[in-house]
């Protein structure tokens, strides 16, 4: 089970992604920052990156992904703009949150403007895990991130089950976008929300675009925010 009450197939925020341009790079950024080891997540051959990860909670958890100089270049573009000229170039100076991604949101329940954004869903393997995710043809986040990606699992394939609990938890996700309120706003209907705060609009002045988590740790609450402009 997902957790209490909770099923994968329920509305929720699935994982969070953060780019680096190195993955060891990014791992200690998240590591020193939060307090705690990531676990290996493995390779995705499909899209020539590779990933460690972070539980936050039974159905929520936090991906660092990079390039994996040692894969073959995929046939389109890798996912989440990773090669993307400007994207390369804001994670040259750092690591940082790059978009969030969601279960249980089928299609026909979003708005057709929103629907059209997020790009058809494809099939992706990671060792024995599958599941599905939609991917803009282009690579890049849609709405620069701020709105999300939407997976498939099956139930027993979710990487958050298998992952060691080290307490921290998704406390809100602030978005900061001039279509910020329309896009908390369907998401909110349809039942997606963090684990405490869920989707809030951003409080602070931004020279863009911006998503940030903040992540509730033993230590207290972190944040972590989209890469450097």
């Amino acid at each position: 089970q997902a957790g209490p009450g909770r099923s994968l197939m329920d509305p929720g925020i699935d994982h969070l992604v953060i780019g680096a341009a190195d993955l060891d790079q990014g791992r200690l950024y998240v590591e020193d920052l939060l307090g705690t080891p990531m676990s290996p997540g493995g390779k995705h051959p499909q899209m020539g990156t590779h990933k460690c990860l972070l539980s936050l909670g039974p159905s929520t958890y936090l991906e660092v992904i990079a390039v994996d100089p040692a894969s073959p270049a995929p046939t389109r573009p890798r996912w989440f703009g990773l090669d993307h000229p400007q994207t390369a170039a804001r994670l040259e100076k750092g690591p940082g949150l790059l978009t969030w991604v969601v279960h249980g949101v089928t299609a026909a329940n979003l708005e057709p403007s929103v629907r059209d954004r997020l790009g058809p869903a494809a099939t992706m393997r990671r060792g024995s895990l599958e599941w599905r995710i939609t991917l803009p043809v282009d690579g890049l986040p849609p709405a620069e991130g701020v709105l999300p990606a939407h997976s498939e699992w099956a139930a027993a394939d979710h990487p958050a089950l298998g992952l060691p609990d080290a307490g921290c938890r998704l406390k809100n996700l602030r978005l900061n976008h001039f279509q910020a309120e329309m896009i908390i706003g369907l998401y909110a209907e349809l039942g997606v929300a963090g684990l405490q705060g869920g989707l809030v609009p951003g409080a602070e002045n931004t020279d863009g675009p911006a998503v940030t988590a903040e992540i509730q740790t033993p230590q207290g609450v972190r944040r972590i925010t989209s890469p450097p402009q």
